[in-house]
């Protein structure tokens, strides 16, 4: 099951975003019953960014907001998830969070979905851009059907 990165939720959440519409019909997709996995350190990242912008009440609508749509879950941060985050940084220089996403998608079946062109070079890795997991998701749908 892919994994989703934080540039992923601030598109879908701000209209203005040049991701927005891409990050629309993502989430579009997910609201219709597709699984996307969301790493805890995402959630913590966005709360800190909006703590650090004093916009907890937008914080809290936001995250009830995505919390309830089904086909998003959440997964927890594990010791497993640490320790190869840290090897991440050290290795491929990677911020705290990006390599604490990475090392969740990596702990499973290593699919992102990002535009962190950053993630390109890291071995075992599936990134997928945006645009890229929209032809890969309907192409594979339209063969179930």
């Amino acid at each position: 099951m892919p994994f989703i990165e934080t540039d992923m939720l601030f598109a879908f959440l701000n209209s203005n975003d040049k991701h927005h519409n891409i990050a629309t019909r993502i989430f579009t997709e997910i609201e219709s019953g597709y699984q996307i996995h969301i790493p805890s350190s995402v959630l913590l990242e966005m709360e800190l960014i909006y703590k650090s912008e004093g916009r907890e009440g937008d914080l809290t609508e936001h995250m009830v907001n995505l919390l309830a749509i089904k086909g998003l879950n959440p997964v927890p941060l594990t010791p497993e998830v640490i320790l190869l985050a840290i090897s991440l940084r050290q290795d491929y220089n990677l911020s705290f969070f990006d390599s604490h996403h990475v090392s969740a998608s990596l702990q499973d079946d290593g699919v992102l979905i990002s535009t962190d062109k950053a993630f390109r070079s890291i071995k075992g890795l599936n990134l997928l851009t945006p645009h890229d997991f929209i032809s890969k998701h309907l192409i594979d749908r339209t063969k179930q059907d």
